[in-house]
This record gives C-alpha cells, sequence and structure tokens, in this order.
C-alpha cells in the first residue's frame, strides 16, 4: 500500500470514489492509503495528488503557478472564494456582483479570481524586466548654468 494525499486540502474528511478499491474516506489531512498501481495512477494524472513519504516522488516542483492554483480554485464553492478574495485583498465593489448570482456565482467567481491573479502575475513580470528610470536629476556645475543663462539672454 502507498499513501498518498490530495493538494486540494478542501477534500479532507470526505469521501471519494477511486477506481479498484471503491469508496474510502480522505482523512483530515487529505490522505489516504491505496494500492501502488492507483497510487501511481493518481499521481500521474493531473487530478492533484502527490505521493506521501514514499521512495517514489514526483516531478518536484519549482514554483506555484496560476494555472496550478487554478485547479484548486475549480474545486472551491462560492462560499471559500469569497473568502479568498477577501484575503487577497480584491475590491469587494469587482466580485461582489458575481457573488450573488443565483445561478452560476461559483463559475462567475472562478473566473473572477483566476483573471485578477494572472493580472497580478503579469504585473510582476513586467516590474522585473522593466529596467529602473533614472529620476536622478544632474546638478549644474557652476560655469555650466552661468554659461546657459548667459547665451539665453
Amino acid at each position: 500500500m502507498e499513501n498518498v494525499e490530495i493538494k486540494n486540502v478542501g477534500m479532507a474528511n470526505q469521501k471519494t470514489i477511486m477506481p479498484i478499491i471503491g469508496e474510502v474516506t480522505v482523512d483530515e489531512f487529505g490522505k489516504i492509503s491505496v494500492p501502488e498501481s492507483l497510487a501511481e495512477l493518481l499521481v500521474n494524472s493531473n487530478i492533484g495528488w502527490r505521493y506521501l513519504n514514499s521512495s517514489k516522488t514526483e516531478e518536484p516542483a519549482d514554483e506555484v503557478t496560476i494555472d496550478d492554483f487554478e485547479k484548486e480554485i475549480k474545486a472551491m464553492s462560492t462560499i471559500e472564494l469569497v473568502d479568498l478574495a477577501n484575503k487577497s485583498g480584491f475590491p469587494e465593489e469587482e466580485w461582489l456582483k458575481f457573488s450573488q448570482n443565483k445561478k452560476s456565482s461559483t463559475m462567475l467567481m472562478q473566473v473572477y479570481i483566476v483573471k485578477k491573479l494572472k493580472e497580478q502575475e503579469a504585473l510582476k513580470e513586467a516590474s522585473k524586466t522593466e529596467e529602473p528610470a533614472d529620476d536622478s536629476v544632474k546638478e549644474p556645475v557652476d560655469g555650466e548654468a552661468k554659461e546657459k543663462t548667459e547665451n539665453a539672454e
């Protein structure tokens, strides 16, 4: 048996149906024990599982990208999305109308948050690539200042 852990912590303490073994309960830490063949299937799929305490490891993640986070966002409820928008500091007047939509509030909030996160990432990338502006003002040497004023007259 292999121990695997789900990356989406929102699945903790929930029951899920797994191929081969059927219904299992994800513990409070997002972990389950499954046969090696199923563990390999889960980890190699793009549904958010990783090995836990094993000699087998998935490829190391350099940085968490918005695309990785987008999968977690799609699994969140409207209440979780509203909380995330608040914690992220997004203006309430922008997302409030999405959260109150009766038919598709979850989908609208997901799209809004992903869009805002991508905008923030683009701004960070742009600020990294921009060269710092040279705001320093050169002070004229006394002789230069006098020459310029004399030439202007």
